[in-house]
């Protein structure tokens, strides 16, 4: 077998993952042409194919099931090589990527990020708005906020409160009976929530309007166009949302996760951010309860 360049490695685990050369290329931030290329090029250091074609995608053959384990293993081993590399001189310096899903972005996190920046102006952030979960063991990011309690080997979690649930509106509708409510739900494909499962069963009437943008839901519901069922805390303070009484017990309150991957808890960068998320959720939760 020829010497193998690792970067090889690197677009055979996001094929694999992927199933397909443009989803992979996608994911890879190339084109479809350089993955195709850099596969061949391992297929032919290797001495055998890693994938056949098929109408759904690829199908992995025994080589590439045989190799993957120690490919995606070795991947690890050089995500935790650069972190520790990065953050050789002890400083509080360096890019920390966090996964964070859209309302808790806008709302949340963002709004801690110049007090932070301004503790430690060496910090850059890699923001990953997004509603899957980023898998910290492959370096997807360095922290992420879940609304799930993670699992996994080598993760560390810590529980920062809970989200309470309320039938938010905009004033115009708070005398409305709740039968002539309209409604506006988040919609993501693939993914059911305890909000829209609610809606459903005692919301009365269709939705006027849903989006799988969680910007998007909030900004028709500030506009008048209907109730949703979100955080209770969007309407603190706001002049422009208003808490209806609902006639059923709402959704259980979520409970929100910091976690990150044991091998990168400790770096200065990393920490930094972890100390900062959790002295936000301690700051913000009520003496009396749980809630965020």
């Amino acid at each position: 077998m020829h010497d193998v360049p690792w970067d090889d490695f690197r677009f055979f685990l996001a094929a694999h993952r992927a199933g397909s050369f443009s989803r992979a290329a996608v994911a890879l931030r190339t084109q479809q042409s350089t993955v195709s290329r850099r596969i061949a090029a391992l297929e032919h250091a290797l001495g055998g194919a890693l994938f056949h074609r098929s109408r759904g995608g690829l199908v992995p053959t025994a080589l590439a099931e045989a190799v993957v384990g120690e490919a995606a293993a070795a991947e690890a081993a050089m995500g935790r090589v650069r972190a520790r590399a990065a953050d050789l001189d002890g400083g509080v310096s360096g890019i920390v990527r966090i996964a964070v899903a859209p309302g808790l972005a806008h709302h949340w996190l963002i709004p801690l990020l110049p007090e932070l920046r301004a503790r430690h102006p060496a910090l850059r952030f890699d923001i990953v708005v997004s509603l899957s979960v980023a898998d910290l063991t492959r370096r997807e990011a360095d922290i992420a906020l879940r609304f799930v309690r993670p699992r996994g080997e080598g993760l560390v979690a810590r529980r920062l409160g809970s989200l309470e649930h309320a039938v938010l509106a905009h004033p115009r509708w708070r005398r409305t009976p709740w039968d002539a409510l309209e409604w506006v739900v988040l919609d993501v494909p693939g993914l059911r929530t305890d909000e829209g499962t609610w809606t459903d069963r005692h919301g009365g009437r269709p939705p006027v309007l849903r989006s799988a943008d969680w910007e998007a839901v909030h900004a028709a519901v500030r506009a008048g166009i209907g109730a949703t069922v979100s955080t209770r805390r969007l309407a603190e303070g706001a002049t422009d949302l208003v808490v209806l009484d609902a006639p059923a017990p709402l959704p259980p309150p979520m409970p929100l996760w910091v976690v990150t991957h044991r091998a990168t808890r400790t770096l200065p960068r990393v920490d930094a951010v972890w100390q900062a998320i959790v002295g936000w959720a301690g700051a913000r939760r009520s003496r009396a309860s749980d809630s965020l």
